[in-house]
């Protein structure tokens, strides 16, 4: 019989049970609200710290760059257990899982040649539990799904969530379903998911990056950062932020950044 090892996350007060299987498929199937997206070894947002047990590690088999992890850090879609584990992750709260609901279109316009505002609000009013970084699920009618980055801090705009979208040339998202979706019309979500988040104050600087339409995601955790408290401690003393893209026309929400860069000195 397959031994099945005790998996202890941190300070959560919750685990989950492993066997050979990767840990992120254990715990996804068992009701683990844990952080996820590539599946692939890549994006880190699945990275947890190791504070007590054994584990052995998937060979990288994809085509990109394997994240790099330091001593004593796993990815839960790499690895699996070799004893009985317990681990952290980081800025991540297990008691705000996913939550999937319906919401309404209030808006949609181009924010640049190929870019697409989309802004919904919850059908039933309710502000989403979302962190300033995380992303949704964006549900098609036949059940499938596109991941995007949530652009604002939905419980400073009345619930509003708001998503930066790039027109893909055949994509069923951004060139099928996003094309008929009008003001009113009803969509199916899930979120927010990523560990990619605002973690508070804490440090002297900031420094964000983003390419392209990925600026979605660093914008609430921008938001968040001037928002902060400057009598923090220690408080937070510059905040910079690269933002690469192929033409002058990929810097949409420059009026917006050299706004706030005028009236905050920290920006």
């Amino acid at each position: 019989m397959q031994d099945r090892h005790l998996i202890e996350i941190g300070a959560a007060g919750q685990h989950f049970r492993a066997g050979n299987e990767l840990l992120l498929d254990a715990a996804l199937a068992q009701g683990m609200a844990v952080p996820f997206s590539c599946r692939r070894g890549e994006c880190g947002c699945c990275k947890v710290r190791v504070l007590q047990g054994t584990h052995a590690v998937e060979p990288y088999a994809a085509l990109g760059t394997p994240y790099p992890l330091a001593d004593g850090e796993l990815l839960l879609c790499q690895s699996r257990a070799c004893s009985d584990l317990r681990i952290d992750i980081p800025g991540w709260s297990m008691q705000t899982p996913a939550l999937r609901f319906e919401a309404i279109v209030q808006e949609k316009r181009d924010l640049a040649a190929g870019i697409t505002r989309l802004a919904v609000k919850s059908a039933d009013g309710k502000t989403p539990a979302i962190q300033p970084g995380q992303y949704m699920k964006l549900y098609l009618p036949d059940g499938s799904n596109r991941c995007f980055s949530v652009a604002n801090i939905p419980a400073a705009e009345d619930g509003q969530l708001e998503f930066h979208i790039r027109r893909v040339a055949g994509g069923r998202f951004s060139e099928g379903m996003l094309d008929t979706l009008r003001q009113g019309d009803r969509i199916s979500l899930e979120g927010g998911f990523g560990a990619c988040t605002w973690q508070g104050t804490g440090h002297a600087h900031l420094v964000l990056f983003a390419t392209g339409t990925g600026y979605a995601g660093i914008k609430p955790i921008l938001l968040a950062a001037l928002a902060s408290n400057t009598a923090a401690a220690p408080p937070l003393q510059s905040i910079t932020l690269y933002w690469g893209g192929n033409g002058t026309d990929d810097f949409y929400d420059q009026a917006f950044l050299d706004t706030q860069a005028a009236t905050d000195p920290r920006f």
